[in-house]
Order: structure tokens, then sequence, then C-alpha cells
């Protein structure tokens, strides 16, 4: 395609809209997600912050230094887990988080599994 753009002076590219469908059987399909949830400093004890992070070390010790240094955050704590509930998020290590409430996010962390930062290492929390 590229030869073809400058041969002929054109700009052809290759989209694809996915159809309702489409988005729903990939919003179903279990993926592995880093997941972040963020205790708030805030009156409601039910209003959290959720975060879904790239699978990469630097990433997830990054995010958690930097965020947990924020007024407005108390703690955080970081799971993996595949659970379909978590692919409504994008995947950024950008320093936000979506609000969520502790309620609606709980139900889904039942089986997944905790993960805790030390210094510039992540282990699998001891139970």
């Amino acid at each position: 395609m590229h030869s073809i753009n400058i041969a002929h002076g054109r700009k052809l590219t290759i989209s694809h809209c996915s159809t309702s469908d489409e988005r729903a059987s990939a919003d179903s399909a279990p993926r592995w997600h880093v997941i972040a949830i963020l205790r708030l400093n805030d009156p409601d004890p039910d209003k959290i912050g959720i975060k879904v992070l790239p699978r990469t070390t630097d990433k997830i010790i990054q995010y958690y230094h930097r965020v947990l240094a924020a007024p407005q955050v108390a703690s955080i704590d970081l799971y993996l887990h595949s659970a379909p509930f978590f692919n409504r998020y994008p995947v950024s290590a950008a320093m936000r988080y979506h609000p969520a409430s502790l309620s609606e996010v709980t139900p889904h962390l039942a089986d997944a599994r905790r993960l805790t930062v030390e210094g510039s290492t992540i282990t699998y929390a001891k139970y």
C-alpha cells in the first residue's frame, strides 16, 4: 500500500469499524489486568479511584509511588485479575484514575491476586 501511495500520489489506508456484536464479544473476553484501587481521602468511604495499568514492572512501580504521594490518595491496593469487568477501562500509566464506587468494584475482585510493592519489586501478597 505504501508503494501505491508513493507511485500514484494516493493516501490509501486500512480501517475497520467494529460492530456492536464485535465490541460486546471483545468486552467479555478474559484478559489479564493489573488493577490499582485508590482509597481516597474522602468522607465517603465508598468513593474510590480505579486504574488499569500496563503489565510492566517499571510502569506499575512508577505509578504506585507517584500517585501514593498525592495528597488526595490515602492508599493504593494492586491486584492481578482477568475479570472482563475491567476491560472497560483503558490501560494507561498516566497519573490519573477513574472515579468508581467500592461496592461496584469489590465483587469483581473476589478471585484477584493481591500484589504488593516493596521498593522496586512487585510480589504476590502473602495470605
